[in-house]
């Protein structure tokens, strides 16, 4: 049974939720009525083919990302040496550097720093690692951040600095704030980022 989409998408939500329902019974009925005829067609003393054990490979760069998301440092460390890209852009956008921000894995980001991963590389959202860390609150991130050179003043799409996403008083704010001091700038009272003149 074949229905024209735009009649389907004329039809009120509970005519249109049994309709397809009805579709889907017919399409599962048929499934059956094939089957059996199959089994007819090979007769009765027919043994069923065995099935064979399928193997699902997956690429190195999921492989990886499920390692920093896990934590299974030695996995990551292994794919690396196998191999695996570290600039590689992952499914959710931005990089490996932004997953280890999100799930709070210093050592898998330490090592991907070390292998040269651009530590202010932006997502399609203009969010860099720093960001990431500061919104999840995840200070060892934002600590070994800021010491590999992550810049501070970089804005994402709405204008907002990694400070922006800090909540206010947690280690995060603290270690940037810091960072900024230390380095000639000050948050004003407004939100405002400037240099001490």
């Amino acid at each position: 049974m074949e229905i024209d989409q735009c009649l389907l998408d004329s039809l009120p939500l509970g005519q249109r939720q049994r309709l397809v329902r009805r579709m889907r019974c017919d399409q599962i009925r048929a499934y059956y009525e094939r089957e059996r005829a199959l089994q007819k067609q090979a007769g009765p003393g027919a043994r069923p083919r065995p099935r064979r054990k399928h193997r699902i490979r997956f690429g190195l760069s999921d492989v990886i990302q499920d390692a920093i998301v896990r934590h299974d440092d030695k996995e990551v460390l292994r794919l690396l040496k196998d191999g695996a890209d570290p600039n590689t852009p992952i499914s959710s956008g931005g990089s490996l550097l932004h997953l280890c921000a999100r799930h709070d894995n210093a050592v898998a980001a330490e090592v991907l720093i070390e292998r040269g991963l651009n530590v202010n590389l932006q997502d399609e959202d203009l969010w860099t690692a720093l960001h990431v860390a500061c919104a999840c609150d995840n200070a060892d991130i934002v600590l070994l951040l800021l010491l590999a050179g992550a810049n501070v003043l970089l804005q994402d799409v709405n204008g907002n600095i990694p400070l922006d996403y800090a909540m206010e008083g947690t280690e995060s704010s603290c270690i940037l704030l810091t960072h900024l001091e230390e380095n000639g700038r000050h948050r004003h009272p407004d939100g405002i980022v400037t240099s001490r003149v």
